[in-house]
Protein backbone atom coordinates (compact mmCIF):
# COMPACT_ATOMS: atom_id res chain seq x y z
CA UNK A 1 0.00 0.00 0.00
CA UNK A 2 2.65 2.65 0.65
CA UNK A 3 4.37 1.90 -2.72
CA UNK A 4 1.04 2.41 -4.44
CA UNK A 5 0.85 5.79 -2.66
CA UNK A 6 4.16 6.86 -3.61
CA UNK A 7 3.52 6.36 -7.66
CA UNK A 8 -0.19 7.87 -7.20
CA UNK A 9 1.81 10.85 -6.00
CA UNK A 10 4.10 11.50 -8.40
CA UNK A 11 3.15 14.13 -11.26
CA UNK A 12 2.32 12.32 -14.85
CA UNK A 13 4.85 13.68 -16.48
CA UNK A 14 7.62 12.59 -14.10
CA UNK A 15 6.30 9.22 -14.40
CA UNK A 16 6.58 9.20 -18.38
CA UNK A 17 10.18 10.41 -18.72
CA UNK A 18 12.12 6.99 -19.11
CA UNK A 19 15.35 8.64 -17.59
CA UNK A 20 13.72 8.51 -14.37
CA UNK A 21 13.35 4.43 -14.44
CA UNK A 22 16.05 3.62 -12.50
CA UNK A 23 15.72 6.26 -9.62
CA UNK A 24 12.19 5.29 -9.61
CA UNK A 25 13.13 1.27 -8.78
CA UNK A 26 15.57 1.99 -6.35
CA UNK A 27 13.02 4.16 -4.43
CA UNK A 28 10.76 1.03 -4.83
CA UNK A 29 13.39 -1.30 -3.59
CA UNK A 30 14.31 0.94 -0.16
CA UNK A 31 10.40 1.25 1.10
CA UNK A 32 9.50 -2.29 0.30
CA UNK A 33 12.48 -3.87 1.94
CA UNK A 34 12.69 -1.22 4.84
CA UNK A 35 11.68 -2.40 8.52
CA UNK A 36 10.92 -0.40 11.63
CA UNK A 37 13.72 -0.62 14.38
CA UNK A 38 12.86 -2.78 17.01
CA UNK A 39 13.59 -1.28 20.62
CA UNK A 40 16.52 -1.49 22.59
CA UNK A 41 15.94 -3.27 25.88
CA UNK A 42 18.18 -1.49 28.67
CA UNK A 43 16.76 -3.40 31.50
CA UNK A 44 19.62 -4.16 33.35
CA UNK A 45 20.34 -7.68 33.85
CA UNK A 46 20.97 -9.40 37.10
CA UNK A 47 24.60 -11.32 36.33
CA UNK A 48 25.69 -12.48 39.85
CA UNK A 49 25.65 -15.81 40.42
CA UNK A 50 22.92 -17.94 42.18
CA UNK A 51 23.17 -20.14 45.69
CA UNK A 52 24.69 -23.69 44.11
CA UNK A 53 25.30 -26.40 46.20
CA UNK A 54 29.28 -27.59 45.75
CA UNK A 55 31.13 -30.42 45.61
CA UNK A 56 34.26 -31.36 45.41
CA UNK A 57 36.33 -30.58 42.37
CA UNK A 58 33.68 -28.32 41.01
CA UNK A 59 34.46 -25.49 43.29
CA UNK A 60 35.69 -22.29 41.49
CA UNK A 61 38.59 -21.55 42.19
CA UNK A 62 38.68 -17.93 42.31
CA UNK A 63 35.98 -18.61 45.08
CA UNK A 64 38.81 -20.03 47.31
CA UNK A 65 41.78 -17.84 46.83
CA UNK A 66 40.11 -14.61 46.47
CA UNK A 67 36.88 -13.33 47.34
CA UNK A 68 33.22 -15.22 47.00
CA UNK A 69 30.59 -12.66 45.91
CA UNK A 70 26.99 -14.01 45.46
CA UNK A 71 24.26 -11.56 45.11
CA UNK A 72 20.54 -13.04 45.32
CA UNK A 73 17.00 -11.71 47.02
CA UNK A 74 15.10 -14.02 49.36
CA UNK A 75 11.18 -13.12 49.43
CA UNK A 76 8.51 -14.23 52.17
CA UNK A 77 8.53 -18.29 51.13
CA UNK A 78 12.19 -18.90 50.10
CA UNK A 79 15.24 -20.55 51.76
CA UNK A 80 18.52 -21.03 51.00
CA UNK A 81 21.01 -23.19 52.79
CA UNK A 82 24.44 -24.09 51.64
CA UNK A 83 25.45 -27.71 52.42
CA UNK A 84 28.50 -28.74 50.68
CA UNK A 85 32.31 -29.40 51.31
CA UNK A 86 33.43 -26.55 53.88
CA UNK A 87 34.91 -23.69 51.71
CA UNK A 88 38.31 -22.93 52.65
CA UNK A 89 38.32 -19.37 52.43
CA UNK A 90 40.40 -15.87 53.91
CA UNK A 91 37.65 -13.72 52.74
CA UNK A 92 33.96 -14.23 51.82
CA UNK A 93 31.51 -11.52 50.64
CA UNK A 94 28.13 -11.94 49.71
CA UNK A 95 25.02 -9.14 49.11
CA UNK A 96 21.76 -10.45 50.22
CA UNK A 97 18.15 -8.47 50.08
CA UNK A 98 15.46 -9.36 52.86
CA UNK A 99 11.97 -8.27 52.52
CA UNK A 100 11.53 -8.79 55.82
CA UNK A 101 13.26 -9.01 58.78
CA UNK A 102 15.28 -11.84 59.58
CA UNK A 103 18.41 -13.81 60.18
CA UNK A 104 22.16 -15.13 59.10
CA UNK A 105 23.11 -18.28 60.14
CA UNK A 106 26.34 -20.71 59.25
CA UNK A 107 28.96 -22.51 60.56
CA UNK A 108 32.49 -22.21 60.59
CA UNK A 109 35.25 -24.68 61.53
CA UNK A 110 38.91 -23.72 62.38
CA UNK A 111 40.64 -20.42 62.56
CA UNK A 112 39.24 -17.52 64.37
CA UNK A 113 36.93 -14.87 62.05
CA UNK A 114 35.60 -11.23 62.13
CA UNK A 115 31.98 -10.49 60.38
CA UNK A 116 30.99 -7.42 59.02
CA UNK A 117 27.39 -6.61 58.36
CA UNK A 118 26.74 -3.28 56.07
CA UNK A 119 30.79 -2.47 57.09
CA UNK A 120 29.90 -2.69 60.61
CA UNK A 121 31.46 -5.14 62.68
CA UNK A 122 28.24 -7.97 63.89
CA UNK A 123 28.04 -9.13 67.10
CA UNK A 124 26.32 -12.54 67.10
CA UNK A 125 22.89 -13.49 68.60
CA UNK A 126 23.67 -16.64 69.57
CA UNK A 127 26.83 -19.16 69.56
CA UNK A 128 26.43 -23.39 69.71
CA UNK A 129 29.52 -25.10 69.82
CA UNK A 130 28.60 -28.64 67.50
CA UNK A 131 30.34 -31.76 67.40
CA UNK A 132 33.94 -32.43 65.67
CA UNK A 133 34.51 -28.37 66.11
CA UNK A 134 31.79 -26.91 64.10
CA UNK A 135 30.45 -23.83 65.55
CA UNK A 136 26.74 -22.56 64.72
CA UNK A 137 26.46 -18.72 65.03
CA UNK A 138 23.54 -16.48 64.12
CA UNK A 139 22.90 -12.75 63.19
CA UNK A 140 19.71 -10.70 62.93
CA UNK A 141 19.15 -8.83 59.65
CA UNK A 142 16.25 -6.22 59.17
CA UNK A 143 14.35 -5.48 55.98
CA UNK A 144 16.57 -4.20 53.16
CA UNK A 145 19.91 -4.87 51.33
CA UNK A 146 23.02 -6.08 52.95
CA UNK A 147 26.78 -6.30 52.16
CA UNK A 148 28.23 -9.46 54.63
CA UNK A 149 31.50 -10.01 54.92
CA UNK A 150 33.91 -12.70 56.35
CA UNK A 151 37.50 -11.66 57.44
CA UNK A 152 39.58 -14.51 58.80
CA UNK A 153 41.89 -13.46 61.58
CA UNK A 154 44.28 -15.71 61.71
CA UNK A 155 44.54 -19.35 60.25
CA UNK A 156 41.97 -19.83 57.19
CA UNK A 157 38.15 -20.66 58.62
CA UNK A 158 36.29 -23.19 56.95
CA UNK A 159 32.70 -21.64 56.25
CA UNK A 160 29.59 -24.28 55.91
CA UNK A 161 26.11 -24.41 55.35
CA UNK A 162 24.89 -20.76 55.10
CA UNK A 163 21.87 -20.15 54.98
CA UNK A 164 19.39 -16.67 55.03
CA UNK A 165 15.75 -16.58 56.57
CA UNK A 166 13.23 -14.52 56.87
CA UNK A 167 11.62 -13.65 60.54
CA UNK A 168 8.37 -14.33 61.16
CA UNK A 169 5.86 -14.21 64.24
CA UNK A 170 6.71 -16.59 66.98
CA UNK A 171 4.23 -18.83 67.68
CA UNK A 172 3.21 -19.37 71.54
CA UNK A 173 0.67 -21.34 73.51
CA UNK A 174 -0.89 -19.95 76.56
CA UNK A 175 -1.17 -22.51 79.41
CA UNK A 176 -4.24 -24.15 79.69
CA UNK A 177 -5.37 -23.55 83.46
CA UNK A 178 -4.85 -20.78 85.76
CA UNK A 179 -3.98 -21.92 88.85
CA UNK A 180 -3.17 -20.28 92.78
CA UNK A 181 -5.74 -17.68 92.05
CA UNK A 182 -6.55 -15.54 95.25
CA UNK A 183 -8.01 -11.85 95.60
CA UNK A 184 -5.14 -10.44 94.25
CA UNK A 185 -2.61 -13.01 92.26
CA UNK A 186 -2.94 -15.81 89.85
CA UNK A 187 -0.56 -17.80 88.49
CA UNK A 188 -0.46 -18.63 84.79
CA UNK A 189 2.17 -18.69 81.75
CA UNK A 190 3.03 -20.51 78.63
CA UNK A 191 5.45 -22.22 75.67
CA UNK A 192 6.98 -20.42 73.16
CA UNK A 193 7.38 -23.35 70.34
CA UNK A 194 8.53 -21.24 66.78
CA UNK A 195 10.77 -18.74 67.19
CA UNK A 196 9.91 -17.57 63.60
CA UNK A 197 13.62 -17.56 62.19
CA UNK A 198 14.11 -14.65 65.30
CA UNK A 199 15.18 -14.71 68.47
CA UNK A 200 12.41 -14.15 70.95
CA UNK A 201 13.40 -11.23 72.88
CA UNK A 202 10.26 -11.03 75.70
CA UNK A 203 8.40 -13.73 76.79
CA UNK A 204 5.35 -13.29 79.22
CA UNK A 205 1.75 -13.02 79.84
CA UNK A 206 -0.28 -9.80 79.42
CA UNK A 207 -3.77 -9.27 81.53
CA UNK A 208 -6.65 -7.20 81.79
CA UNK A 209 -10.43 -6.89 82.70
CA UNK A 210 -11.39 -6.62 79.43
CA UNK A 211 -10.84 -9.23 76.48
CA UNK A 212 -8.03 -9.65 74.05
CA UNK A 213 -5.18 -8.06 76.03
CA UNK A 214 -1.84 -7.17 74.69
CA UNK A 215 1.30 -5.90 75.98
CA UNK A 216 -0.11 -2.66 76.18
CA UNK A 217 -1.95 -3.62 79.44
CA UNK A 218 -0.39 -5.71 82.21
CA UNK A 219 2.61 -7.77 81.75
CA UNK A 220 5.34 -10.23 82.76
CA UNK A 221 8.51 -10.51 81.44
CA UNK A 222 9.62 -14.17 81.98
CA UNK A 223 13.01 -14.58 79.97
CA UNK A 224 13.52 -14.97 76.47
CA UNK A 225 14.01 -17.53 73.95
CA UNK A 226 11.73 -20.81 73.48
CA UNK A 227 10.35 -23.80 76.31
CA UNK A 228 7.91 -23.35 79.15
CA UNK A 229 7.73 -20.33 81.55
CA UNK A 230 6.12 -19.33 84.35
CA UNK A 231 4.03 -16.31 85.10
CA UNK A 232 3.13 -14.95 88.17
CA UNK A 233 0.24 -12.26 88.20
CA UNK A 234 0.09 -9.96 90.63
CA UNK A 235 -1.79 -7.01 92.15
CA UNK A 236 -5.67 -7.86 91.28
CA UNK A 237 -8.43 -6.82 92.42
CA UNK A 238 -11.53 -9.26 92.87
CA UNK A 239 -13.33 -9.74 89.37
CA UNK A 240 -12.70 -11.52 86.11
CA UNK A 241 -10.08 -11.28 84.48
CA UNK A 242 -8.84 -12.35 80.86
CA UNK A 243 -4.79 -13.33 80.35
CA UNK A 244 -3.04 -14.61 77.37
CA UNK A 245 0.70 -15.63 76.60
CA UNK A 246 3.15 -13.45 74.50
CA UNK A 247 6.31 -13.51 72.48
CA UNK A 248 8.04 -10.80 70.90
CA UNK A 249 10.94 -10.70 67.77
CA UNK A 250 12.38 -8.95 65.82
CA UNK A 251 8.85 -8.77 63.67
CA UNK A 252 6.22 -8.53 66.41
CA UNK A 253 4.49 -9.66 68.97
CA UNK A 254 2.53 -12.97 68.76
CA UNK A 255 0.04 -14.02 71.05
CA UNK A 256 -1.59 -17.30 72.13
CA UNK A 257 -5.10 -18.29 73.40
CA UNK A 258 -7.25 -16.17 75.61
CA UNK A 259 -7.96 -17.65 78.90
CA UNK A 260 -10.05 -15.81 81.79
CA UNK A 261 -10.18 -16.58 85.92
CA UNK A 262 -12.03 -14.92 88.32
CA UNK A 263 -10.26 -13.86 91.94
CA UNK A 264 -11.31 -15.15 94.80
CA UNK A 265 -10.63 -14.69 98.40
CA UNK A 266 -8.66 -17.39 100.13
CA UNK A 267 -7.62 -17.72 103.30
CA UNK A 268 -4.13 -16.51 104.96
CA UNK A 269 -3.62 -14.21 101.90
CA UNK A 270 -2.71 -10.81 102.07
CA UNK A 271 -5.75 -8.60 101.20
CA UNK A 272 -6.27 -4.46 102.67
CA UNK A 273 -3.83 -4.06 105.09
CA UNK A 274 -3.46 -7.46 106.32
CA UNK A 275 -4.31 -11.19 106.32
CA UNK A 276 -7.66 -12.44 105.31
CA UNK A 277 -8.91 -15.06 108.34
CA UNK A 278 -12.66 -15.36 107.93
CA UNK A 279 -15.19 -15.33 104.99
CA UNK A 280 -18.41 -15.80 105.27
CA UNK A 281 -21.24 -17.57 103.70
CA UNK A 282 -21.46 -15.22 100.45
CA UNK A 283 -17.77 -15.43 99.99
CA UNK A 284 -17.47 -11.80 99.58
CA UNK A 285 -17.07 -11.06 103.16
CA UNK A 286 -15.83 -11.59 106.62
CA UNK A 287 -12.23 -10.55 108.88
CA UNK A 288 -8.51 -9.28 107.96
CA UNK A 289 -6.18 -9.42 110.46
CA UNK A 290 -3.50 -7.96 111.88
CA UNK A 291 -0.06 -9.49 112.61
CA UNK A 292 0.53 -9.56 116.19
CA UNK A 293 0.63 -7.37 119.38
CA UNK A 294 1.76 -7.53 122.84
CA UNK A 295 0.18 -6.16 126.31
CA UNK A 296 -2.98 -6.41 128.43
CA UNK A 297 -6.56 -5.89 128.36
CA UNK A 298 -6.21 -2.99 131.09
CA UNK A 299 -4.31 -2.53 133.71
CA UNK A 300 -5.83 -0.53 136.69
CA UNK A 301 -8.42 -0.61 139.07
CA UNK A 302 -11.16 -3.71 138.22
CA UNK A 303 -13.96 -2.40 136.23
CA UNK A 304 -16.64 -4.07 134.78
CA UNK A 305 -17.09 -2.55 131.17
CA UNK A 306 -20.51 -4.39 131.09
CA UNK A 307 -22.76 -5.11 127.72
CA UNK A 308 -19.55 -6.42 125.82
CA UNK A 309 -21.70 -9.86 123.18
CA UNK A 310 -19.14 -12.67 122.52
CA UNK A 311 -20.94 -13.14 118.85
CA UNK A 312 -19.59 -12.93 115.47
CA UNK A 313 -20.38 -9.21 114.15
CA UNK A 314 -19.78 -8.19 118.23
CA UNK A 315 -16.11 -7.02 118.32
CA UNK A 316 -16.73 -3.76 116.82
CA UNK A 317 -18.85 -2.45 119.37
CA UNK A 318 -17.67 -3.85 121.97
CA UNK A 319 -13.63 -2.23 121.39
CA UNK A 320 -16.11 1.22 121.37
CA UNK A 321 -17.70 0.29 124.45
CA UNK A 322 -14.40 -0.51 126.59
CA UNK A 323 -12.47 2.51 125.03
CA UNK A 324 -15.51 4.44 126.17
CA UNK A 325 -15.37 3.47 129.43
CA UNK A 326 -11.49 3.10 129.81
CA UNK A 327 -10.31 6.22 127.89
CA UNK A 328 -6.60 6.96 126.59
CA UNK A 329 -3.82 4.17 127.36
CA UNK A 330 -1.75 1.12 126.02
CA UNK A 331 -4.10 -1.54 126.24
CA UNK A 332 -5.61 -4.49 123.81
CA UNK A 333 -8.86 -2.40 122.86
CA UNK A 334 -7.08 1.24 122.15
CA UNK A 335 -3.86 -0.84 120.68
CA UNK A 336 -6.75 -1.93 117.77
CA UNK A 337 -8.46 1.25 117.95
CA UNK A 338 -5.48 3.57 117.28
CA UNK A 339 -3.77 1.46 114.59
CA UNK A 340 -3.70 2.50 110.86
CA UNK A 341 -2.64 -0.40 108.87
CA UNK A 342 -1.90 -0.63 105.41
CA UNK A 343 -3.68 3.18 104.68
CA UNK A 344 -6.65 1.42 106.90
CA UNK A 345 -7.65 2.64 110.52
CA UNK A 346 -11.11 0.73 111.16
CA UNK A 347 -9.41 -2.07 113.00
CA UNK A 348 -11.07 -3.64 116.40
CA UNK A 349 -10.60 -5.92 119.14
CA UNK A 350 -12.20 -8.80 117.81
CA UNK A 351 -15.06 -10.31 120.06
CA UNK A 352 -14.68 -14.06 121.32
CA UNK A 353 -16.64 -15.58 118.80
CA UNK A 354 -15.42 -13.72 115.92
CA UNK A 355 -11.61 -14.95 117.07
CA UNK A 356 -12.60 -18.29 117.70
CA UNK A 357 -13.70 -18.99 114.34
CA UNK A 358 -10.59 -16.87 112.80
CA UNK A 359 -8.18 -19.22 114.91
CA UNK A 360 -10.14 -22.45 113.17
CA UNK A 361 -9.17 -20.58 110.07
CA UNK A 362 -5.29 -19.40 110.20
CA UNK A 363 -4.82 -22.82 111.68
CA UNK A 364 -4.54 -24.05 108.10
CA UNK A 365 -1.84 -21.54 107.15
CA UNK A 366 -0.16 -20.05 110.51
CA UNK A 367 2.25 -22.73 112.17
CA UNK A 368 1.81 -22.20 116.28
CA UNK A 369 4.37 -24.10 118.02
CA UNK A 370 5.31 -21.48 121.24
CA UNK A 371 3.81 -22.65 124.56
CA UNK A 372 1.91 -20.10 124.69
CA UNK A 373 -0.30 -18.63 121.89
CA UNK A 374 -2.45 -16.81 124.01
CA UNK A 375 -5.11 -13.77 122.43
CA UNK A 376 -7.40 -11.61 124.16
CA UNK A 377 -10.94 -10.95 122.36
CA UNK A 378 -13.15 -8.19 123.35
CA UNK A 379 -15.73 -9.98 125.59
CA UNK A 380 -15.52 -9.59 129.26
CA UNK A 381 -16.05 -12.47 131.44
CA UNK A 382 -15.83 -11.15 134.91
CA UNK A 383 -15.09 -7.55 136.43
CA UNK A 384 -11.45 -8.41 136.86
CA UNK A 385 -11.09 -11.20 133.48
CA UNK A 386 -12.03 -11.52 130.16
CA UNK A 387 -12.35 -14.45 127.20
CA UNK A 388 -8.71 -15.32 125.73
CA UNK A 389 -8.14 -18.07 122.71
CA UNK A 390 -5.24 -20.44 122.78
CA UNK A 391 -4.62 -20.14 119.26
CA UNK A 392 -2.42 -23.68 119.73
CA UNK A 393 -5.00 -25.90 120.36
CA UNK A 394 -8.48 -23.96 120.27
CA UNK A 395 -9.52 -23.81 123.72
CA UNK A 396 -11.52 -20.52 124.99
CA UNK A 397 -10.45 -19.71 128.57
CA UNK A 398 -11.24 -16.66 131.02
CA UNK A 399 -7.96 -15.04 132.11
CA UNK A 400 -6.85 -11.53 134.33
CA UNK A 401 -7.54 -8.37 132.33
CA UNK A 402 -3.92 -7.25 134.04
CA UNK A 403 -1.55 -10.26 131.98
CA UNK A 404 0.02 -9.71 129.24
CA UNK A 405 -0.51 -11.93 126.29
CA UNK A 406 -0.86 -11.55 122.33
CA UNK A 407 -3.16 -8.97 120.67
CA UNK A 408 -4.74 -9.21 117.14
CA UNK A 409 -6.97 -7.05 115.78
CA UNK A 410 -9.12 -7.22 112.69
CA UNK A 411 -11.47 -5.21 110.04
CA UNK A 412 -14.11 -5.72 107.96
CA UNK A 413 -13.93 -6.35 103.95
Amino acid sequence: MRILVFLQNFPNQIIMKKSLYPLLLVAIFILSDCKKPEKEDNTPKDESPDFVTFSDGNIPENWITNTWIVENTLGYDDNYSLKSTPLDVSSVLTYKTLNAPGYLEFYTRGGSFELFIDTEKATALSSVSMGNNWNKWMYALYKGRHSIRWEATGQVVFLDAVKFALAKLPKVDTKEEVTNITASSATSGGYVNDDGNSPVTARGVCWSTSENPTINDNKTVDGSGMGTFTSNITELNLGTYFVRAYATNSVGTAYGEQKSFSTKLVIGDKYQGGKIAYIDHTGEHGFIISSSYYGSWYIGPSINIGDTETEIGTGRSNTKRIVQVLGQGYYAASICDELTLGGYNDWYLPSRGELFEIRNNLIQVENYTDVYNYYWSSSESGISSAFAVDFKNGSVFSYPKSSDIFIRCIRDF
